[in-house]
């Protein structure tokens, strides 16, 4: 049952397949809620046919947008994905919009009928039948969702456990460093280089940036390497906090030495630049310098509604260091 659970998280195309052949049972329970006839004379009847087909469609269409807001919002957690946030935006999202779509819809398609919903009396019979059938339907998308939350975080400590195992059986090869010898030790980590299975031991003040998205972490050095950060995601915040790197972005901390200045373009997303040297890999949120630049540079970009959180949020910071905030209009 767990290698089950497992393999339906990996792969949860299985998951709405078992949905999609379910919908047209209950498609069917709607369009003959108190009907007399049998099946066998419904089946020979066009109109049923047609309020089955349009109930059918009614219902893909609602399961197809529960789907593609529970993939959208997996996308948004980050470091701060949590159970409770998951729950909050899937039934924030997924349960009263359809309700108003399916409402609109058969409203309309009642008046082509040559009624209406109310004389129908749609609101005292099949309504209920829908708000019963939505509500299963965020409850079973939303439960497969934590539960792959919950397999996902089983496998990440796991994977912490065998790395933590890897390093104390291995000798890791270190990292060249700056410090000269007869300075004091400086705080370090053990790191998995990003293409092979190797261990080095990097030091934390190299690491200008870190990106967490889907329960991995990769860390960026001021040289323009990067390097797997096997931990987490408790382990990953309290690393951060005791080394000062601050997640302006749900998916990056930054080491405020990596920040050079921010962008601000009026109502629009902000721009957080690198510093020269720090090279994440492509994603939605980076932006790449233009070809006028003669360093390459990248930027995070911060989505507008929480670029002003985010401005005060790094002026405040650089305040505490005797540093007043760079910016740029």
């Amino acid at each position: 049952m767990i290698r089950f659970i497992h393999f339906l998280c990996r792969k949860p195309v299985f998951f709405d397949v078992l949905i999609f052949i379910l919908l047209p049972f209950y498609s069917h329970a709607i369009t003959v809620f108190h009907r007399r006839e049998s099946a066998w004379e419904l089946m020979h009847m066009k109109g049923y046919w047609i309020a089955l087909g349009f109930t059918w469609v009614c219902a893909l269409i609602v399961t197809g947008y529960i789907k593609f807001n529970t993939v959208r919002f997996g996308k948004q957690y980050g470091i701060h994905d949590g159970v409770l946030k998951r729950l909050s935006k899937q039934w924030l999202w997924n349960f009263l919009p359809p309700l108003v779509f399916v409402l609109l819809a058969v409203a309309v398609y009642y008046v082509f009928n040559h009624t209406s919903i109310a004389q129908r009396g749609y609101f005292s019979n099949e309504f209920f039948f829908v708000i019963g059938g939505v509500f299963c339907l965020v409850l079973l998308y939303s439960s497969f969702d934590i539960l792959c939350f919950v397999v996902s975080e089983g496998e990440e400590r796991y994977a912490f456990e065998a790395f933590k195992a890897q390093v104390l059986s291995e000798q890791p090869t270190v990292e060249p460093s700056s410090v000269a010898p007869e300075q004091p030790e400086v705080a370090a980590i053990q790191v998995q280089h990003y293409f092979k299975n190797e261990l080095h031991t990097l030091p934390v003040h190299r690491i200008g940036l870190i990106e967490y998205r889907k329960q991995k972490a990769t860390c960026y050095t001021y040289d323009g390497r990067k390097y797997r950060l096997p931990t987490t995601k408790e382990d990953l915040r309290g690393f951060s906090k005791a080394h000062g790197f601050y997640w302006l972005s749900p998916f990056y901390g930054f080491a405020l030495e990596g920040i050079t200045h921010l962008v601000r373009g009026g109502d629009g997303p902000m721009l957080i630049a690198l510093k020269p040297g720090i090279e994440p890999v492509p994603q939605i949120q980076v932006v790449p310098s233009g070809t006028e630049e003669e360093v390459q540079r990248y930027y995070i970009k911060i989505h507008k509604n929480k670029a002003r959180k985010v401005h005060d949020r790094y002026t405040e910071l650089m305040a505490k260091k005797g540093r007043p905030g760079s910016g740029r209009p």
